[in-house]
């Protein structure tokens, strides 16, 4: 295996730029390739002339700034001015530092889609629309249907939630931004996630009481209902 080692490396005129001293110590790369230049990395290249250096501190082979040694530091601010920082599945980002008395600290979820809300059966639609954004195991989201015809399509429940809920015991609950042309007259619409369901169940009430009551029919031809739900997601 071949070796370049090096006890002190300067820039051309004798500085190293802000953000370094003057030498770095005891640099060794091995495993070099018979080549006229490796690219080590950018603003790092190996060639006849020597070892060109543009950057302060680097783990690298020849294919780029890669394998860099389970737990380095980093002190000060670390900046992307291109690209995307990738986290492999099941990782994220630790905020152990910081811990509180939260089962977690790992951020190491964010989404954002769409989905579509259904009433099954032959119902037809006018519109349907739905919009989520997931961070963590919550799930904010929002959805608007508009039914020409019911049909056989079921008068309370909206299935196609993205995430399936938590099970915990517990029903998860949003506002309705606008209804028009509901099946029945109430005074309160309010959508309810139930728990280990993907699907939206409305409750409603016709008078003044205190307690929300069951689950209504409260969709048939021409309704039109806007939502929003926030859960947490399984």
């Amino acid at each position: 295996m071949s070796e370049i080692r090096a006890d002190r490396i300067y820039s051309e005129d004798g500085s190293t730029g802000p953000s370094f001293p003057k030498a770095i110590p005891s640099l060794v790369i091995s495993g070099i390739a018979t080549a006229s230049q490796i690219n080590v990395g950018t603003g790092v290249t190996i060639d006849s002339n020597g070892i060109n250096i543009g950057v302060s501190t680097f783990y690298g082979d020849a294919s780029g700034l890669t394998n860099v040694p389970a737990g380095s530091s980093v002190t000060g601010d670390f900046t992307i001015s291109s690209g995307n920082l990738v986290v492999g599945s099941g990782y994220g980002i630790d905020f152990s530092a910081t811990s509180g008395t939260g089962t977690s600290e790992l951020f190491d979820d964010y989404e954002e889609g769409t989905w579509t809300p259904i009433v099954g059966g032959t119902a037809t639609y006018g519109a349907r629309a739905g919009t989520y954004t997931k961070i963590g195991n919550r799930v904010m989201l929002t959805g608007r249907i508009n039914i020409s015809s019911i049909g056989t399509g079921s008068q309370n429940e909206i299935t196609g939630l993205p995430f399936t809920a938590s099970s915990i015991t517990a029903n998860y609950g949003g506002s309705r931004a606008f209804f028009t042309s509901l099946a029945t007259s109430v005074v309160s619409l309010t959508p309810i996630v139930e728990p280990g369901t993907t699907s939206v169940f409305f409750y409603t009430l016709s008078a003044g009481a205190t307690a929300s009551s069951n689950k209504t029919n409260v969709k048939g031809n021409g309704t039109i209902i806007d939502f929003n739900i926030t859960y947490t997601a399984a």
